[in-house]
């Protein structure tokens, strides 16, 4: 029995992160009714737990919407989000309400984006549902990620994971 599915649910990202690994992925995206009845059939499979992730899984709330759909069904599946966290401000009530077990927050100081507003976000979200940071180090930004660690130790986040960028064209 299949009991954990990773999810790349959409092809949309509001990020341009030239080392992307899903950046050649232009395939058309399921309708809101097809990704429902992929629920359906994890559900029929067994799966219990489902980690969301895409080129960004909140561009929108259809990945909010496909939980509250399951948990509507009777479904009980655990979830994960993995998200860049540029738009944690935007659903942060729907994310603090929503079933979702655990949050990874991906970022990587090489791109440009509010890392103190989301850290800020992120302490507030980590009273409520587990919150892991995972931090990209690309050669050259190895000063903001000692920043970035510091940061996150002194908002109390447990969990940070630290990785090894190969520089670009590797």
């Amino acid at each position: 029995m299949i009991t954990f599915a990773k999810w790349a649910v959409n092809n949309r990202c509001n990020l341009n992160c030239p080392f992307c690994v899903m950046s050649d992925i232009k395939d058309k995206e399921l309708s809101f009714e097809d990704k429902k009845k992929v629920m359906d059939t994890l559900h029929s499979m067994g799966v219990e737990f489902i980690d969301f992730f895409g080129k960004e899984p909140l561009v929108d709330d259809t990945v909010l919407a496909l939980m509250e759909y399951a948990t509507m069904k009777g479904y009980n599946f655990e979830y994960s989000l993995i998200t860049n966290g540029v738009n944690l401000g935007k659903y942060f009530e729907d994310i603090c309400m929503s079933p979702c077990n655990s949050i990874t927050v991906s970022y990587d100081f090489s791109v440009e984006r509010s890392f103190q507003t989301s850290l800020d976000l992120l302490e507030e979200l980590s009273k409520v549902k587990f919150v892991e940071l995972s931090i990209d180090v690309h050669k050259g930004h190895e000063k903001e990620i000692f920043r970035g660690v510091r940061e996150v130790h002194k908002k109390g986040i447990k969990s940070i994971y630290v990785k090894p960028i190969l520089p670009y064209g590797s």
